[in-house]
């Protein structure tokens, strides 16, 4: 597995102290070397391997740490044989359905979504569903798969949202990060015409 982390600011950063620990450190892109010529340079080398990014993103691309763009709609064909999954921003709209049209599949989000949180009271319940995604997502190639994994991801969401409401003494940002990890996935499996999404999933958003 290919993993892209950037630390260039203090919300990848708390993506880094959440999922830094994934993946072997040969297959790691973290921090500085999370840019473009890496990422394209381990795509090409891997051309199967699951790719997983946790970094800021918009509809066409993936940032790396240098803020440009790392991956874009337009290196798509690198992705055609792999499951690639972006916990960033937005990219649910436009690398989404291009990969699947090249025959990729893409999980994505629809809108914007916060980092993973790295609250010390909390951060236990990150990682934990960070270790779900990398465990599942790769295995994920038929709608009855991704249905399964958008159900059990929101389930364990569910249970981290009701522990820490309980408490009552942590901030809406981390309630906020987990209500729309499971509810703004979007899964685009090959050539498909529409995502795979929670059945009460957020709409997608407009602007």
């Amino acid at each position: 597995m290919i993993v892209f982390i950037p630390t260039q600011d203090e919300a990848t950063q708390d993506n880094m102290a959440v999922a830094g620990h994934i993946a072997l450190p040969a297959n790691r892109l973290h921090g500085p070397n999370a840019i473009r010529a890496n990422a394209i340079h381990a795509l090409t080398a891997a051309p199967i391997a699951p790719f997983f990014a946790i970094s800021h993103g918009n509809p066409d691309s993936l940032l790396g740490h240098d803020e440009e763009p790392a991956v874009t709609t337009g290196d798509r064909e690198l992705f055609g044989e792999r499951n690639s999954f972006a916990f960033a921003c937005h990219t649910a709209k436009g690398i989404g359905p291009s990969v699947a049209e090249q025959g990729g599949i893409w999980f994505g989000f629809a809108g914007p979504i916060n980092c993973l949180p790295a609250d010390p009271d909390t951060i236990h319940h990150f990682i934990s569903i960070v270790d779900f995604i990398e465990d599942r997502f790769p295995g994920c190639t038929t709608t009855a798969d991704a249905s399964a994994f958008i159900n059990d991801l929101k389930q364990l969401t569910d249970q981290a949202f009701a522990i820490i409401d309980e408490s009552g003494e942590q901030s809406f940002e981390v309630l906020h990060a987990l209500r729309d990890i499971a509810m703004r996935l979007r899964i685009w499996l090959p050539f498909a015409d529409n995502p795979v999404k929670h059945i009460e999933a957020f709409g997608d958003p407009v602007l």
